[in-house]
């Protein structure tokens, strides 16, 4: 859910809390998804959209070319901006933000500040090699001014 959702219904309980969240270069959270999507999603509303949608397409570049655009990038929550979660009001709405390229010492990070020794676990981890030099210098230059705020906000 996005921030906005938490703060509608509970905003003091939100704010009176320790708030982090990890972001990911957005090129490569873009692929992550896409592969993920076409590779056997785990649930229902994933299939749907890998068969109806993505199948129309020859690959990953026939569908950025052909089908991403500022109002499909919100036809499928894995394609929607990070902001979109972690903004409210216009600004970044959480105390402390790990990017997934730094996974290990920002998480040591919020660690400490919450107190707590714990370990990492890699979960969920994608079978996909994602690497950007799959992408056209079209379909990278389509998807940067579709996550122009991604960019800029989260530092990317």
């Amino acid at each position: 859910f996005p921030i906005s959702e938490y703060m509608r219904y509970s905003s003091d309980f939100l704010i009176s809390k320790f708030t982090f969240t990890f972001t990911r270069h957005p090129l490569t959270r873009f692929l992550s998804a896409y592969y993920y999507l076409s590779d056997n999603p785990k649930n229902e509303s994933d299939r749907i959209f890998a068969s109806e949608i993505l199948s129309l397409y020859s690959d990953i570049n026939d569908f950025i070319l052909n089908y991403l655009n500022e109002e499909t990038i919100y036809d499928h929550i894995h394609f929607y901006p990070q902001c979109y979660f972690i903004k409210f009001n216009g600004i970044i709405a959480v105390d402390y933000l790990g990017k997934y390229e730094s996974l290990e010492p920002d998480f040591k990070d919020i660690a400490k500040i919450i107190g707590k020794d714990v370990a990492l676990q890699h979960a969920n981890k994608s079978r996909s090699n994602v690497k950007v030099n799959q992408l056209s210098s079209a379909s990278i230059d389509k998807l940067r001014a579709l996550y122009h705020e991604d960019f800029v906000s989260l530092g990317y």
